[in-house]
């Protein structure tokens, strides 16, 4: 009986698999969004859904990840903008690196130091060394 229920607990454990959509759905829980959002990720429409329903909710890893969503499913770099905007203000440091990098592209040296500053100071290492470099 033992080594039947040592073949089977891990089996039974391994086999249950939290309903995340009804979690992020009804409790309005964050993180299960973004597990919704992954496990929906072929779907596009569900996948931006929980994602934005994530970072509605006020999480930064929600709002990084519909920043890349918004850019690689609708090519839309004014949303996305918003997103990863959003996302560093709640404190993503690599939000915060690439808005850098992004104005660094641009030319626009007062944007690219104030945002590598600030991923620097939230632990980023790259925008350190960036920022270090210049």
């Amino acid at each position: 009986m033992k080594k039947l229920l040592y073949v089977l607990l891990p089996l039974l454990l391994f086999a249950y698999e939290p309903d995340y959509a009804f979690r992020c759905d009804t409790k309005d829980e964050s993180d299960s969004c973004i597990k919704a959002a992954i496990k929906n990720r072929f779907n596009t429409t569900l996948h931006i859904e929980y994602l934005e329903k994530s970072c509605n909710l006020g999480n930064k890893d929600g709002c990084y990840a519909l920043s890349k969503a918004y850019i690689d499913y609708q090519q839309n770099t004014k949303k996305s903008g918003e997103c990863y905007l959003k996302a560093c203000n709640m404190g993503h440091a690599q939000a915060c690196f690439d808005i850098g990098v992004m104005a660094s592209n641009l030319g626009r040296e007062f944007q690219k130091n104030m945002y590598l500053d600030k991923s620097c100071e939230l632990g980023y290492s790259k925008a350190c060394d960036m920022l270090h470099k210049h």
